[in-house]
C-alpha cells in the first residue's frame, strides 16, 4: 500500500533505480499522490537526476519498502520523513538517492 497524498497532505515514495546496483532506490516526497509522481518520473516530465544518468532508468514503485508514517501535513514534515525513510533504507544496505 502506498501512502496517499490528499489535497492537504504530502507523501513519501520509493522507486527502484534500474541499471544501478541491486539495492539502489530513489526516495522522494511530494504533494501529488505517489502514483502521479511516479508517472512524472516515467514520462520524464519531472524526473530525478539519478534517472537521467546513462544506463539508469525508472524502476517500479516500491511501497513495500515504506514504514508506516503519520500524516504528512506540510512540506517541512514531508522532507523530514523523506530523510527518515532514506536513512532507514541505508541502514538496510540500500544505495539511496534523494531529491
Amino acid at each position: 500500500m502506498t501512502q496517499e497524498a490528499t489535497p492537504h497532505q504530502y507523501c513519501v515514495y520509493v522507486i527502484d533505480v534500474d541499471g544501478g546496483s541491486d539495492n539502489e532506490v530513489y526516495v522522494g516526497q511530494s504533494w501529488h499522490p505517489a502514483e502521479v509522481r511516479y508517472e512524472q518520473h516515467l514520462s520524464g516530465e519531472r524526473q530525478a537526476k539519478v534517472f537521467r544518468r546513462e544506463g539508469r532508468s525508472v524502476g517500479r514503485l516500491r511501497s513495500d519498502l515504506l514504514p508506516p508514517l503519520e500524516p504528512l501535513l506540510n512540506r517541512r514534515v514531508a522532507e523530514a520523513a523523506e530523510k527518515y525513510v532514506a536513512a532507514l533504507l541505508e541502514s538496510r544496505a540500500f544505495v539511496v538517492h534523494t531529491g
